[in-house]
């Protein structure tokens, strides 16, 4: 992993960015992580954050938690 990226201030975004990069976070998960949480993610984790075996595991996840909770 490599070093963080600080985020843009909240203070210098303008309502029309708000759904600019709302549109931009929806369609690459690996620029939210950047922007939002500060992380940079390596190569193999970019190509892992935009394939669709993401939502496979994430419905894997949650199907397993529903089997522990029943």
């Amino acid at each position: 992993m490599t070093a963080p990226h600080h985020p843009k201030s909240l203070n210098t975004i303008s309502p029309t960015d708000d759904i600019s990069r709302a549109l931009a976070y929806a369609l690459d998960p690996v620029l939210w992580t950047r922007d939002v949480v500060g992380w940079t993610s390596d190569p193999w984790q970019a190509k892992l954050l935009h394939s669709e075996a993401t939502l496979a595991l994430a419905d894997i996840v949650d199907t397993a938690n529903l089997s522990i909770r029943i």
